[in-house]
């Protein structure tokens, strides 16, 4: 069977999840793939394309089976929910939008067989264009396990497989779950990864779990500078923190960011006093927390990404604030101003204007709909 595997255009260059209408038009992405495709060409040999050149492939009936790799394509999580409501539509969602409707075409005209795996496969059961929903370890993808309609579970891979080439943020997967995966696989990925970003970025549901920790980040630090995924509040009050800090040589110019969450099975942190331990570790977490926290968490050092409800454009004014702190952008009065200008106009500035409304609006302290004399067009709008 002639297989393909690709994402839509903002999951596989690893965009952000900004609508069109927002995204700076220069703004590329990454040239490497998720890692997630990576894996599931290792384990099959499959070849991943990009989604254009995927598509042209399945035009010309040289594939029997395309496989899409997916996050959050229908925007269903606490955070999706919470851009949302703050850009009126996302990225990803209107991205995939365009791959669905292209792949229907596809099918139309061909029996090309799609499924889907990743971490926002279950989003997509259910739907009529999609031939198999695949969950379970990429390392039991096989051309058998294609048969068929519905889901099929892959279940727990007997052994983990290297990637062979680089993805798009240098991923190497140390644990999954409570299994830890093979030194040998983690060296070889460190290895891929380093040759071609410089770094590695440490993968697990909760690093500070790993029962070689120390040495592992020791390992890692070899192969150039180190970042890691998630962490939970439980295992960083059980972990050495200074230690963590001297492995890694963190500082204040050299900080970790990784997502701190509860361990409870969301992602949304409802303690933050463990904040403190990791600032002193220089250790600057990601947060996604409710907006009625952003105050308190902003007493410590941390990376917030608030979820919004009732003020979406306060709350992400207030983020952008406190973020400030730590990420010094070449932008950031000019995002701030376009924040402030969005409260001002009660959330509608980023829900209706396309880029150059927004950041005229942001420039010009008497914009109107006007620039130059001219209306600006409905495009732009």
């Amino acid at each position: 069977m002639r297989v393909v595997l690709t994402a839509d255009e903002v999951t596989f260059r690893y965009l952000p999840p900004l609508p069109k209408r927002l995204r700076p038009p220069l703004l590329r992405g990454s040239k490497y793939p998720p890692y997630g495709l990576r894996k599931a060409e290792a384990a099959t040999s499959w070849r991943v394309l990009p989604p254009r050149e995927a598509l042209r492939e399945v035009s010309r009936g040289r594939v029997d089976a395309v496989g899409i790799y997916v996050n959050d394509p229908k925007g269903l999580s606490p955070v999706s929910a919470s851009l949302r409501a703050l850009l009126g539509e996302l990225g990803q969602e209107e991205s995939f939008g365009e791959l669905r409707e292209a792949v229907e075409e596809a099918k139309r005209r061909s029996n090309v067989k799609v499924f889907v795996g990743g971490p926002g496969a279950w989003e997509l059961e259910g739907e009529s264009w999609v031939d198999l929903v695949v969950r379970g370890d990429a390392e039991n993808l096989r051309e058998e396990k294609l048969e068929g309609k519905g889901t099929v579970d892959l279940g727990r891979a007997d052994e983990f497989i290297p990637v062979r080439a680089p993805s798009g943020m240098a991923e190497v997967e140390v644990m999954r779950g409570e299994r830890v995966v093979d030194d040998w696989v983690v060296e070889r990925e460190m290895e891929v990864q380093a040759k071609a970003h410089g770094w590695v970025n440490l993968i697990a549901q909760d690093l500070f779990a790993h029962p070689d920790l120390l040495n592992l980040l020791v390992k890692a630090r070899r192969y150039g500078r180190v970042r890691f995924s998630n962490v939970t509040v439980e295992s960083s009050l059980r972990v050495d923190l200074t230690k963590v800090k001297e492995a890694l040589g963190l500082n204040e110019r050299n900080f970790a960011a990784p997502v701190l969450s509860s361990g409870k099975g969301s992602c949304v942190l409802k303690e933050v006093e463990v904040i403190r331990e990791l600032n002193r570790a220089f250790i600057y977490p990601t947060v996604f927390v409710d907006e009625g926290m952003l105050d308190e968490v902003g007493k410590y050092k941390a990376i917030v990404f608030p979820i919004a409800r009732e003020d979406p454009a306060g709350a992400f004014l207030k983020a952008w604030r406190l973020n400030s702190r730590l990420l010094r952008r070449p932008y950031d009065r000019l995002v701030e101003r376009v924040l402030e200008r969005n409260k001002e106009s009660g959330g509608e500035l980023l829900r209706r204007k396309g880029l150059v409304s927004v950041v005229l609006s942001a420039l010009s302290p008497s914009f109107n709909g006007r620039v130059g004399g001219s209306y600006v067009t409905e495009t732009e709008r």
